[in-house]
């Protein structure tokens, strides 16, 4: 024991660890690297003076589960900085409410073009894809929370309650003769489909998947109405370009983008590329078909 009550081997166990110490705090160990990364971890977006993604791109979405904008950093989707207005990510600056709105009105407010009435000859079935003027002039809407869906073809009002979401509004009306039904009652049902690509509608005054016709099968009219809402996005045959203003090397640029779907995502990746001319312009706008596909 030496004279300040340390034994040999403790001292020589301090020295060992401070060698240690030494070694991994040298750059060749990225020691302050990965110091700086843990502390990274608990401070909020809103102290940050940029976000920084992955790779260069600016990649953002629509999270159609919450109609929130967010954004991805290579890894995750991100929330967008609290107590900002601005985004300022890959040497561009987006002004957040902005950009949202742009996506959302590109999604719920672009006039789809193609047919939008579904006849169904085997089960003597036909819908019509409505407009909802209360919501949207263009057939697919959101509607928010605890909406009160009123004066459909049933007359009868549908709460939705905290099912909040874009949906697509069908008319369905079924052959009287077909179904046994009464010539002077005008069988009819508020039809919507979720962007889950499900059925609703309501048999008790509450939006649910309880249909009015529990054994008929709806999944030709989900293939069809997910291809006529989905006919705007990258690929498909109505492609049509969203533009996104934005600020860079302080010049005001106003960029044309596809938009893909990947759900929940409406995703827009923000560039500097030339993409050509989108298919909107040249889509053939949708015959209107008389509305007694029926007969009775």
């Amino acid at each position: 024991m030496n004279r300040r009550g340390m034994t040999t081997g403790a001292l020589i166990g301090l020295i060992v660890a401070i060698a240690v110490v030494l070694i991994f705090a040298s750059p060749t160990f990225g020691f302050y690297e990965r110091i700086g990364n843990a502390i990274d971890i608990f401070i909020p977006d809103s102290w940050k003076s940029e976000v920084k993604p992955v790779g260069g791109d600016v990649i953002l979405g629509l999270n159609l589960k919450t109609n929130e904008l967010q954004y991805y950093d290579g890894t995750n989707w991100r929330d967008m900085p609290k107590n900002k207005e601005v985004l300022e990510i890959g040497g561009k600056k987006l002004d957040i409410r902005e950009t949202r709105e742009a996506i959302q009105d590109f999604y719920g407010n672009t006039l789809r073009k193609t047919q939008k009435i579904f006849f169904y000859d085997e089960t003597k079935r036909q819908f019509t894809i409505q407009n909802y003027p209360a919501i949207s002039e263009t057939s697919l809407g959101y509607y928010p929370k605890d909406y009160n869906f009123l004066f459909g073809c049933t007359g009868n009002s549908i709460k939705f309650g905290n099912k909040a979401g874009f949906y697509v509004y069908a008319i369905e009306r079924l052959s009287h003769e077909f179904y046994n039904l009464p010539k002077y009652d005008p069988w009819c049902a508020d039809i919507f489909i979720g962007e889950d690509n499900a059925v609703y509608s309501s048999d008790d005054g509450t939006l649910s998947k309880n249909l009015p016709f529990k054994d008929l099968d709806y999944s030709a009219l989900i293939r069809d109405a997910v291809k006529w809402r989905d006919q705007i996005f990258e690929g498909e045959e109505c492609e049509k370009f969203i533009e996104v203003n934005y600020e860079e090397n302080n010049d005001k640029i106003t960029g044309a983008y596809t938009v893909e779907k990947n759900y929940p995502y409406l995703v827009v990746r923000v560039d500097n590329s030339e993409i050509g001319n989108d298919k909107y312009s040249n889509c053939t706008q949708y015959q209107k078909v008389p509305n007694n596909l029926l007969g009775t």
